[in-house]
């Protein structure tokens, strides 16, 4: 990414600054850069690699070796090694999903985000601010996180745009957010959960030409169907969403039979609730 946040850039020197130290004995099995920690390594990987392709690598640290897709030493290195809070925590037994469509008030622009090659099918490709529910969560919660991990930005999460159910136990939910403050940046540095993010019109996108420089073609879907009004908000304050994402809080902790039919009551009045064109 090319950043004109002079905070980020600050940051972004004294990141190399520190990677300059040599004050380890690892190896970067990309480029070859010696003389680094596991913590520097686990900043060093993603800043300098999250736009090229994935390649086999070994690991430094334990000799794991990687495969170039579904074990890619980028995943491995990042939910493996170096700062603890830095990791991706366990998945819950019960699988959901927060998808979400930042738009600025002032601009009427959309947030678009960079996924880096370890975690995009190997390569960088465009998608949403979007991701995996945490134990623990509800849907708010995680898309105001995913928002902040990905795309850099503190958002209000002010609609629901679809509800989607794989299978029927596996919520997707597209959220529409805005950002708190209008004078926050992108995020422009590099990292695990994203290359960094840009503001977009629903026009902008027609300069993507092929369908791989997308995850999926959601960013196309739903900046457009904002756009024309085909997507319009619903409100999460009601007491059938706020239901459910209680209901969903306790599943992803404590998945059980009983919960499970929670879930499927929950969700039932959340059909109850919203227009079915939702659905």
């Amino acid at each position: 990414m090319v950043t004109n946040d002079l905070n980020a850039l600050e940051t972004l020197m004294s990141m190399i600054k520190n990677q300059k130290r040599k004050a380890g004995n690892l190896q970067c099995p990309k480029c070859r850069v010696e003389g680094m920690t596991e913590d520097d390594l686990h900043q060093h990987f993603p800043l300098y690699h999250s736009s090229e392709a994935n390649t086999e690598e070994t690991c430094p640290i334990c000799d794991k070796k990687c495969t170039s897709f579904l074990d890619s030493f980028s995943v491995h290195l990042n939910n493996d090694h170096g700062p603890i809070e830095h990791r991706e925590p366990p998945a819950p037994k019960f699988p959901a999903f927060a998808w979400v469509i930042i738009q600025s008030k002032e601009t009427g622009k959309f947030l678009m985000v960079n996924e880096p090659a370890g975690i995009a099918r190997g390569k960088p490709r465009y998608w949403l601010p979007a991701g995996r529910v945490d134990a623990g969560e509800g849907m708010i919660e995680a898309g105001k996180r995913e928002a902040l991990e990905e795309a850099g930005l503190d958002v209000e999460i002010t609609g629901v745009l679809r509800f989607m159910n794989e299978g029927g136990s596996c919520p997707r939910i597209v959220l529409l957010a805005n950002p708190i403050d209008k004078t926050q940046q992108p995020k422009s540095i590099p990292d695990f959960e994203s290359v960094g993010a840009i503001w977009v019109t629903a026009d902008d996108l027609n300069k993507l030409k092929n369908p791989e420089d997308y995850r999926g073609n959601d960013p196309v879907e739903y900046f457009n169907g904002v756009s024309s009004g085909k997507y319009k908000p619903e409100s999460v304050d009601t007491p059938a969403f706020q239901a459910f994402d209680s209901v969903l809080k306790e599943i992803t902790k404590f998945y059980t039979k009983q919960m499970f039919g929670q879930f499927t009551k929950a969700w039932g009045e959340l059909e109850k609730t919203y227009p079915k064109h939702m659905f």
